[in-house]
């Protein structure tokens, strides 16, 4: 048998087939193209959850499961950064409570390289847009409250989904109890954040004293935000896993 190891070249075709003409050269590129268009996507460990994590089909080498995990983590990081930037009120009256798709390539990044992954992704993502815009007026409490509830939910949306395919758990009900699990695990996050973070945090980097009513209204609104926010997460994965799903493998 012909091992991929002794293709180096052939880390990405080996999994995703050949690239209709025209391509692109460039691996990454290439790679971002590949997941969506080419025929046996998914079927390595990295994505296919009822396989080992990163373990493919046993002939890959280790530098190939390498170069994927951190092709695959920059691709989706990068997406994460940029979506970062795109955020908009959407509780009236409530203008520091953004919204934003960047947990989406987080989530993406749990289901196929596993929920460590989406730790990353979040990592990053928050870093990056701190060392660009800076602290904000919150002092980084919007950072740290976002990658805090997108951790949240991204990880136990990862988890519960993975370990749901391996038990041959059809899509809709793999992708419905893990939005559920990650709405719970995001409200709860953002509930214990809110409550026992933010007073503290406000006092001490703002000179903002926050308690009683003006607490309690900024963690009902947040609380609003992350329900809305992990709905909307968990609708959108249904059409991209059951896309990623129909160009390559049956759940």
């Amino acid at each position: 048998m012909q091992r991929f190891a002794d293709k180096p070249a052939s880390c990405f075709s080996a999994d995703f087939g050949e690239i209709p003409k025209p391509t692109v050269k460039s691996g990454w590129k290439k790679a971002a193209f590949s997941i969506l268009t080419a025929p046996n996507a998914l079927h390595s460990g990295i994505f296919l959850p009822s396989v080992p994590f990163l373990g493919g089909i046993g002939v890959m080498s280790e530098q190939c499961r390498k170069t994927k995990f951190i092709v695959y983590t920059g691709i989706l990081s990068a997406l994460a950064i940029i979506l970062y930037f795109f955020d908009f009120p959407i509780i009236p009256g409530s203008n520091y409570l953004m919204i934003d798709a960047s947990d989406l390539p987080a989530v993406i990044a749990g289901v196929i390289l596993g929920p460590s992954t989406a730790v990353i992704v979040e990592l990053l993502k928050v870093l990056v847009h701190v060392l660009i815009k800076g602290m904000g007026s919150t002092m980084g409490f919007g950072d740290l409250a976002n990658f805090i509830v997108g951790v949240a939910f991204t990880v136990p949306f990862a988890a519960v989904f993975r370990a749901a395919a391996k038990r041959g758990v059809k899509l809709f009900p793999a992708i419905l109890l893990s939005g559920v699990t990650g709405l719970v695990s995001m409200v709860t996050a953002g509930l214990i954040g809110n409550y026992f973070i933010a007073p503290p945090y406000f006092q001490l980097f703002l000179h903002i004293k926050l308690s009683g009513a003006a607490l309690w209204a900024a963690i009902g609104s947040a609380t609003i935000l992350n329900l809305i926010k992990s709905v909307l997460l968990t609708v959108v994965m249904i059409p991209i896993i059951g896309l990623l799903n129909k160009k390559a493998i049956k759940l």
